[in-house]
């Protein structure tokens, strides 16, 4: 009892509510300035806004005791029945509504030609309990299907004028419409040439397989195949690469119909790809076979790549130091730690050096090394480029030079002073002959000596 007393006061409580909200919704229909009626399940008319009311005649009170089949011209009643009855009957199933064109009655007996846009009207149970209809003039109709139309040529125009190939094919891969780009990429003059032919017939022999599995897993996913490349036939028999995008096209009920495709020409593509990959394997041999040792480290010192000679330069494999920091590898002399550490705190993303370095190889020797370092420039990303040449031997040549040049040096000032020294000695007995020939009893001799 108790119950049943609630569910009373429930739906008291909501009945000011629902017709709360069902006088906005007469007030939006009012507002509305395309015709709307509704009848109950047997047609006769239960609403019409003042739209309707004024383009047919009618007073509110007259147009709501005739039934809307007799609004219309006898010879179209079957077509209005049948279009109730279907609502009726697909009352479980989700229908489009169709628009359909009637010949209405005015109610001075005049005639206007209305299209029709006819609903059910459901109960909470979903039961069809009556009929909903909007009301077009036919001819705003005629400037919607102008304005339809000009659309569909602006969408041929864009669908012949891109330049990737289109391809729409039925579900057994007939094909039904192309563009433009098609016909040039195949090599056809004429949709008419092309449009009929199965679509798998321009797979070469060698893809054909996966292509038509590549289709069959489209179906059963109900997915877009992206950007797959194949090989294609032109019609002068001649090959080429592209890349084939394709969807599911579906009807109104979302059964597939068919397929669109969009093929898109890689072959120069393919062609800079291969020419890039022989320049970059040609790179790649040259850094690799280089004289000097090549690191690329970022401006943390972490090593990101090494040629062979930095192999042979630190003693560690590319396995061993590659992603690895510089100071942990310990390669950096403790001398020179803080002047790497400067360098790479301050680099300023331009060529630098050449840096002589001292490092020590796994092995425990110590190499001297000159650095020049060039940026690599990468957007967001901070990397650099060392060039690293072993100048040890060079370095034990100078020293060895400045060794011999000190010892010239020191042998030259020795034999100067040992010249200056001899000098002295010769012009002191010079000066002692004259002396000696000055006091001499027989100058006449002596002069003659």
């Amino acid at each position: 009892m108790q119950k049943s007393h609630k569910d009373t006061k429930s739906t008291t409580e909501k009945r000011p509510r629902t017709r709360a909200s069902e006088k906005k919704i007469r007030r939006l229909l009012e507002s509305i300035t395309d015709m709307i009626f509704e009848t109950d399940i047997d047609g006769n008319v239960t609403y019409t806004n003042k739209m309707t009311l004024r383009t047919l005649g009618y007073t509110q009170r007259n147009l709501h005791r005739i039934n809307i089949l007799d609004s219309i011209a006898p010879d179209e009643i079957d077509m209005m029945k049948s279009s109730m009855n279907k609502l009726i009957n697909a009352q479980h199933i989700a229908v489009e509504p169709a628009l359909e064109d009637y010949t209405f009655l005015r109610a001075d007996g005049s005639k206007i030609p209305l299209t029709t846009h006819l609903n059910s009207i459901l109960d909470d149970t979903g039961q069809v309990v009556g009929f909903r209809g909007i009301l077009f003039n036919i001819n705003n109709r005629q400037f919607y299907n102008a304005d339809l139309q000009m659309s569909k040529e602006r969408l041929r125009f864009i669908f012949d004028a891109i330049s990737d190939g289109i391809i729409i094919t039925d579900l057994e891969g007939k094909v039904v419409e192309v563009n433009n780009a098609t016909l040039q990429k195949a090599g056809y003059t004429r949709k008419q040439e092309i449009i009929g032919q199965n679509a798998f017939e321009f797979i070469a022999q060698k893809d054909q397989q996966r292509f038509q599995q590549d289709i069959l897993d489209t179906i059963a996913k109900r997915d877009v195949q992206d950007r797959v490349e194949y090989t294609l036939w032109a019609v002068d028999g001649k090959k080429f690469d592209a890349e084939i995008s394709a969807a599911l096209l579906r009807d109104s009920e979302g059964n597939p119909t068919g397929f669109i495709g969009v093929i898109r020409d890689v072959t120069s593509r393919k062609k800079i790809e291969t020419n890039l990959k022989s320049s970059q394997e040609r790179l790649q041999t040259i850094v690799e076979n280089a004289p000097d040792a090549i690191f690329i480290y970022d401006n943390e010192g972490n090593i990101i790549y090494g040629n062979r000679k930095a192999e042979e330069l630190t003693g560690y494999s590319k396995i061993e130091f590659m992603g690895k920091n510089v100071f942990d590898i310990g390669i950096v002399t403790e001398e020179y730690v803080p002047l790497v550490l400067e360098r790479l705190k301050h680099f300023r993303g331009i060529p630098s050096g050449p840096q002589e370095v001292e490092l020590i190889n796994k092995a425990g020797r110590r190499i001297f090394i000159e650095v020049t370092v060039f940026p690599i420039a990468k957007p967001g990303i901070s990397e650099v480029v060392g060039i690293a040449r072993d100048i040890t031997e060079r370095k034990r040549m100078e020293n060895e030079l400045d060794q011999y040049r000190h010892h010239l040096e020191t042998l030259i000032e020795q034999r100067t002073i040992e010249l200056a020294s001899t000098k002295e000695k010769l012009q002191k007995e010079i000066n002692n002959l004259r002396k000696i020939g000055k006091s001499s009893p027989y100058p006449n001799k002596t002069q003659d000596l």
